[in-house]
This record gives C-alpha cells, structure tokens and sequence, in this order.
C-alpha cells in the first residue's frame, strides 16, 4: 500500500538539481601499479619474502589510495551511466556491488565537482557535503582537511552548524530544508499499487478499519496542504517585502509535521 521510493527514483531526486557536466580529465593520473613486486589478485594479495616495514607500509598506502580512487571511479562511472542511459543503468546485472552502494558513489560524485574534491579527505568525508551548496563544500572540506577531523567529528560539525565555535545560519536552514524535503517526500501512496490489492487485501478488512484509513490518509493530506499554503503565503510576502524575513506559522507547520512523523522544529 505505502510505496518507498525506488533507490533510482530517490537517486534522480537528489541529483536533479545538479546539472551534468562532462567528466574531466585529471591531471594527476594515479598509478595503480603496486611497489616492490607485490601483485593484487581478485581473492588477495602476494608480497614478496623479506619486504622492509618501510616497503610494507608503501603497499599499505597504495593499496589505500587505489580504494579511495575506486569509489570515485565507480561513483563517476554510474553517474556517467545514468546521464547517458537513463533508468536503463538499474538493469545491470551480475555486478558485484549492490545497486544503491552504486547509486550512492554516484550521487556523490554527482553532487562534489572533481574542482572541489580533496585528496587528504576520505569518500565518506565528501559523502557528507554533497548535499551543500558548492561554495559550502569548498569550505567544509578545506576545514576538515586543516583541522584533520576525523569523519563523525566532521558530521557533527556539519550538523551544528559551527565553525570554530561561531554558528553558520544559513547552514543550518540548508540542512532543515534538506531534511524536511527528504520527510515530506519519502512515503509515496501508490494509487495503482492499492488498485492492484485491493481485491486481495481491502476487502479483509473491517469497515472500521477502512475509515480509520480513509480518515488518516484525508487529515495527512489536509495538515500538508496547510504547510503548503503557509510556505506559499511566507513566499508572496518576501516577494511583496524584500528583506522581510518573517515566521512561518508555527503552529501548522509542527501540527503537519507530528501527523506525519517529523520532529517539531523546537524538538
């Protein structure tokens, strides 16, 4: 009855405000030959006998700088596959990474440009600023870059809207408004997906059980439909008064968001 979005859908979403630009060719071209004759097999790794520790922390490197730039390489090669193939790309089989893991290197490699990403910084640091503005990602990544966060720290930080203890904001609407699109849009009702139950599943159920349905669906629908038109009137008048930033209602707004499972924005 109640469908989730589907990770290509969800994928698409995320990245619609993101033009597509062509892939660039990068000026650092990573080597992925491994030292000292060690050699990379698909179920391991030989390394010669009597390697220094300095040789063995080498490959150690190595092999840690070629997974980083595999997950971009994956990540730029599904966004590449999407833009050209559309949802056609979800119909790859026999791949041995799972389909979201795919979707999710891709959305970040969509969302960070090859411009901004830093090479002291893991994947998972940029995993979490592809949701920012470019000009946000510049500076997070640069701080977490100068200040070696580790990345739960970096999220934290993120998440607070701090920067050296001085609060960002405009940050902080970023990440609610991103937060609050993800809630609103997440449960989709399947009118044909009910259609297509309804004989196996409606019709067990009491008459009791149908209202208290109908009655949920219509509420949901009505407490949205109040957060629409008080977003929409906040808009008209920021237009009509430039500089005005005044308050949403309130109380429509947290009403809205307990019937559908959001927090209240002074939770």
């Amino acid at each position: 009855m109640i469908a989730r979005l589907s990770p290509i859908i969800r994928y698409e979403r995320e990245v619609s405000d993101t033009p597509w630009t062509a892939l660039q060719r990068s000026a650092h071209r990573m080597d992925t030959e491994l030292p000292h004759g060690t050699e990379l097999s698909a179920t391991g790794l030989y390394l010669p006998e009597k390697l220094d520790v300095d040789q063995w922390t080498n490959v150690g490197r190595k092999l840690m700088a070629i997974e980083k730039g595999i997950q971009w390489a994956l990540g730029d090669w599904w966004a590449y596959g999407h833009h050209a193939y559309g949802e056609r790309v979800a119909k790859a089989k026999g791949l041995p990474y799972a389909t979201g893991t795919l979707m999710n290197y891709g959305r970040v490699a969509r969302k960070v440009p090859t411009s901004l990403r830093n090479e002291a910084l893991s994947f998972s640091h940029h995993e979490v600023v592809a949701m920012l503005e470019p000009d946000q990602q510049k500076r997070w990544l640069h701080l977490a870059a100068r200040k070696n966060w580790p990345v739960a720290k970096f999220r934290r930080q993120i998440d607070e809207g701090t920067n050296d203890g001085e609060s960002d904001p405009a940050q902080n609407a970023r990440i609610w408004a991103i937060q609050f699109i993800d809630e609103a849009s997440r449960p989709i009702i399947s009118r044909s997906a009910i259609i297509r139950d309804a004989g196996n599943t409606l019709q067990s159920l009491s008459d009791g059980t149908l209202e208290q349905m109908s009655n949920a669906a219509r509420d949901s629908a009505q407490q949205w439909s109040c957060v629409h038109q008080a977003i929409e009137q906040y808009r008209f008048s920021r237009r009509e008064k430039p500089g005005v930033r005044e308050r949403l209602p309130g109380d429509k707004v947290n009403k809205a968001r307990r019937l559908s499972g959001c927090r209240e924005a002074s939770e």
